[in-house]
């Protein structure tokens, strides 16, 4: 993980960064309570779990918005490697 702006430089913005994902790597279900996070899939493709329930495949140039109150878990199960961009913005 990259991290390209931390808590605390810019009102609000509570990180900014940018992750590698490899073939079956996965960021477990978890939640940010009063935060939004924002995903940019840079390279490849993502599975993304909202809720332990609603599942997505999303690919390359997709921006994917998380409300506060949802717990996610991000993870690459295909061939490719994964690059996502994001950041947390604080409510």
């Amino acid at each position: 993980k990259q991290v390209m702006v931390g808590s605390g430089e810019i009102p609000h913005i509570h990180e900014f960064a940018q992750v590698t994902l490899q073939q079956g790597q996965i960021a477990q279900e978890h939640g940010h309570e009063g935060m939004y996070e924002v995903f940019l899939v840079e390279k490849g493709k993502v599975k993304l779990v909202f809720d332990g329930k609603d599942e997505y495949i999303v690919e390359k140039g997709a921006c994917i918005v998380t409300e506060p109150h949802e717990t996610h878990e991000v993870s690459n199960p295909f061939s490719e490697p994964l690059i996502l961009t994001y950041f947390q913005s604080k409510v």
